[in-house]
């Protein structure tokens, strides 16, 4: 007996099988066959790349996966430490990017499905991570007639951070940096600083800041 069953045969069968004897006895047996139609690689949705801020909120981005038959589907993947997948285990899944305001390098995300025969599909896509400034204080003195401000991503000397006052570039007075801290040097009039409050952010590295907003008493520094 020969079994070799085409794509147009799926589905089940009962095969009956008889035998006869020379003298015309007979013996019949039965079974089922069932031809499955043929496995074919699992196909997975395309991801575009992503750009995201270190210690921004989180980038969810839901994956699926088909396949047919449908066989069960599984998830694999690499990627950057701050890349996590959640497999459902049904051909979905979600991809989780959350870098922390330590990390500054990006990279590349491979996320493969595999069915239960063993046949696969991969997608890829990139993250790029913008180095994230943030201001998380700032203190005007008034004897001292300087302003510090303190955060973080501000890079190191040198490196051509800018600092506004009330939408006024306050950089040229910029007399010592780090990558947390900032000292600006100069008046309130020629800091561009008022009674009440005053929005200050630093850009750095192409990219700018919160708006932490500094609130001042009246004094006649001026």
């Amino acid at each position: 007996m020969l079994i070799s069953p085409t794509d147009a045969d799926t589905g089940t069968n009962i095969c009956t099988l008889t035998a006869t004897g020379p003298t015309g006895l007979r013996a019949t047996t039965s079974f089922v066959i069932t031809v499955r139609g043929r496995n074919t690689a699992p196909t997975i949705n395309q991801i575009a790349d992503q750009t995201i801020r270190s210690g921004a909120p989180p980038i969810n981005i839901p994956i699926t996966a088909q396949d047919s038959p449908e066989d069960s589907l599984r998830f694999f993947f690499t990627a950057p430490a701050f890349v996590t997948l959640s497999d459902n285990g049904n051909g979905t899944g979600n991809l989780r990017i959350s870098p922390s305001l330590s990390d500054t390098q990006g990279g590349r995300v491979t996320l493969t499905v595999t069915d239960s025969g063993g046949l696969s599909a991969s997608t890829g896509f990139n993250i790029t991570v913008q180095r994230s400034v943030t201001v998380g204080d700032a203190v005007f003195d008034t004897r001292g007639k300087q302003l510090f401000i303190s955060g973080s991503g501000f890079g190191s000397s040198g490196s051509g951070a800018r600092v506004t006052v009330n939408g006024q570039d306050v950089s040229s007075r910029i007399g010592g940096q780090s990558d947390n801290s900032i000292t600006v040097r100069g008046s309130r009039k020629k800091l561009n600083l008022k009674t009440g409050p005053n929005n200050v952010t630093v850009t750095a590295g192409g990219v700018t800041s919160n708006t932490f907003v500094l609130n001042l008493l009246q004094a006649g520094d001026e």
